[in-house]
């Protein structure tokens, strides 16, 4: 249990008290202590029981469900150990809306209510609920106005040149809210362009500063990316980049914003613009001209072998040139079966009995087509003739209309029978 609290004798209900205060509002004098014992008063007012207290002093509101303490009150609450949360008001809860409706069910769900003394709500009841939601949404606006007139006032004053938060440009400082030269570190910087552009090669520039005992703008030793980035910034020549990044969604990295929204500040150069331009145009080269990614090697054998111990089909991994089975990981070193598919090939190739098979099934196949042609010859000359004949006694009147098709008919199934 944190805090030592006086505890009432009368078990009726069993609560927590919630207690969270940002940074800034503690150096304003707003402290954790005020809050904890405005809780415990109004407890003991109404003879609840305090079990446990719930420190996020310092914590921001905009998320805290992932917080330490918020996992253990939610376990309190779901073993019973207490049955009320009471803090000073919602946006000592949390500032987020969603978190504000998640807690709300999470309470509901338990049995258990939440008590916000500023705004007398207690989530018991039905209306405690509404009020709750809405004044939950009222908590979230308010965050997303003071985002907005941050957001609005970071661009004016980039645009004025004064100082924001964010990194300084290596070889700057600020000085009477100024960004200016600074001598030590921009002599470094000037050497790194120089150096990329006599040697050409990122490797080679930072290998040559870290033996000379230099160090990156975060104190350790250059690297091929801090080379990259230097090398990239336009602030070396004159022309300081700012409000062109924000934070990921996710939290992790950084993402471009609209190239809208870029502000572009004249400083003091530390290069001549062509030598920046130079070693820009040299990188950009560099990077068109790499090699592009070979095509990923075709297994010819993948799902057509088997394994000897199980009967599996056998397939490469990405990462292995083996044939392996997923149902007992047997595995085939892929050289030694091409050398085996390509030592069987060519012996059925060179083999004279299996030369001889091949010429003898030949043979067969052309003697068996020649056939099938002589017929056909045949059956065609008798045709000619049979039809001749028709033709000569129906000019001699031998053979009426009639009896020229049914001997026609009958010639043409007898073709047809010899087919």
């Amino acid at each position: 249990m944190k805090n030592a609290l006086p505890i009432s004798d009368n078990p009726q209900k069993r609560v927590g008290i919630w207690i969270r205060v940002s940074s800034e509002e503690q150096a304003e004098g707003d402290s954790p202590e005020h809050h904890r014992l405005r809780a415990v008063h109004y407890c003991e007012s109404k003879a609840w029981k305090v079990i446990e207290v719930y420190d996020l002093a310092g914590v921001s509101g905009r998320s805290v469900a992932d917080h330490p303490e918020t996992k253990r009150m939610r376990a309190d609450i779901k073993r019973g150990h207490i049955q009320a949360l009471v803090f000073s008001k919602l946006a000592r809860l949390t500032r987020n809306v969603r978190e504000l409706m998640e807690f709300s069910d999470f309470f509901q769900q338990q049995g258990a209510d939440l008590v916000s003394l500023a705004e007398n709500v207690d989530t018991s009841s039905p209306a405690g609920r509404l009020f709750f939601n809405l004044v939950g949404c009222r908590a979230q606006w308010e965050r997303e106005e003071i985002t907005d007139r941050i957001k609005a006032s970071v661009m004016i004053r980039t645009k004025l040149g004064k100082p924001i938060s964010g990194k300084v440009p290596f070889g700057y400082e600020w000085k009477d809210k100024k960004l200016v030269v600074h001598k030590e570190n921009a002599a470094i910087r000037r050497l790194i362009y120089e150096l990329f552009a006599e040697h050409q090669r990122i490797k080679t520039v930072a290998r040559i500063l870290n033996e000379r005992g230099y160090r990156s703008p975060a104190g350790k030793a250059w690297s091929d990316t801090s080379i990259r980035w230097q090398l990239k910034d336009t602030s070396a020549k004159g022309i300081y980049r700012r409000n062109y990044t924000r934070s990921a969604a996710s939290g992790n990295g950084q993402r471009f914003k609209p190239e809208s929204d870029f502000v572009f500040v004249e400083v003091a150069p530390i290069v001549k613009a062509d030598l920046w331009e130079r070693c820009n145009a040299l990188l950009e080269a560099r990077y068109m001209s790499r090699a592009k990614p070979a095509k990923k090697p075709a297994h010819l054998f993948s799902g057509f072998v088997l394994c000897g111990g199980c009967g599996g089909k056998m397939y490469v991994s990405t990462k292995s040139p083996n044939y392996s089975c997923r149902q007992c990981g047997t595995k085939i070193n892929g050289r030694d079966l091409e050398e085996i598919f390509l030592e069987r090939l060519r012996g059925y190739l060179v083999q004279p009995e299996n030369i001889e098979r091949y010429l003898t099934k030949r043979d067969e196949a052309i003697g068996q087509t020649e056939a099938l042609l002589e017929s056909r010859r045949q059956a065609g000359a008798k045709m000619k003739a049979d039809t001749d004949k028709m033709l000569r006694l129906y000019l001699d009147g031998s053979v009426s209309s009639e009896g020229l098709q049914e001997v026609q008919s009958a010639a043409l199934g007898s073709a047809g029978a010899d087919r």
